[in-house]
């Protein structure tokens, strides 16, 4: 299993216009085959900072849902939205033989 953690930092003005396009973003990659989880979660210290933290069946089901529709359209939608680059983290927990 490959976990992502995506940590953003939304500008302050645009915290209310990205919910709509993450929750479209959320809903049409938790139908994709190998997604296990897809979830947003807020930080309770800073409500500008954002983590998505994912779960995928393999790396390939991962690279697929970064060429589908609504992954590239989340990208385009929301550029000039972060404060800076997200952060994005990659952890392999698989079973150890």
């Amino acid at each position: 299993m490959i976990i992502v953690m995506a940590t953003m930092v939304v500008k302050p003005e645009k915290k209310g216009a990205l919910i709509p396009f993450t929750l479209e973003l959320i809903l049409k990659t938790r139908d994709e085959k190998g997604c296990i989880s897809y979830e947003l979660l807020d930080s309770t210290e800073n409500d500008c900072r954002k983590i998505f933290v994912e779960r995928w069946e393999t790396m390939e089901a991962l690279n697929a849902h970064m060429k589908t529709d609504h992954f590239i359209n989340f990208g385009k939608k929301t550029e000039g939205f972060f404060a800076k680059a997200m952060d994005i983290k990659l952890y392999d927990a698989s079973e150890i033989k």
